[in-house]
């Protein structure tokens, strides 16, 4: 088993509609954002790419990161920036294909 890990952002949100049928985002999670560790396999799960990104939070500060890109089709937002989340990539991810 080869698994890789790194803290990601779990940021949901929801658009509802008001009593006027406007659109309105409602967070799912009470504070907003929760952030906690992500572990793949990558025998069964691994990284197609990923790029420098920001999202704004409840308080319309802005978060940078990195976009992820999942092999089943997802993506998260991990907490690191572009640069160490690259270095985290190729020093602790690649390695982990290389056969022994």
């Amino acid at each position: 088993m080869s698994l890789f890990k790194f803290r990601i952002l779990d940021y949901h949100k929801k658009d509802k509609l008001d009593e006027n049928n406007e659109i309105y985002t409602m967070p799912l999670i009470e504070d907003g954002v929760k952030s906690f560790h992500l572990i793949i396999d990558v025998q069964y799960l691994w990284i197609v790419a990923f790029r420098s990104d920001v999202i704004i939070d409840d308080e319309n500060n802005p978060i940078v990161g990195t976009r992820v890109y999942l092999s089943d089709g997802t993506a998260v937002f991990a907490v690191n920036n572009l640069e160490t989340f690259e270095k985290n990539y190729k020093n602790d991810y690649l390695p982990l294909f290389v056969s022994k």
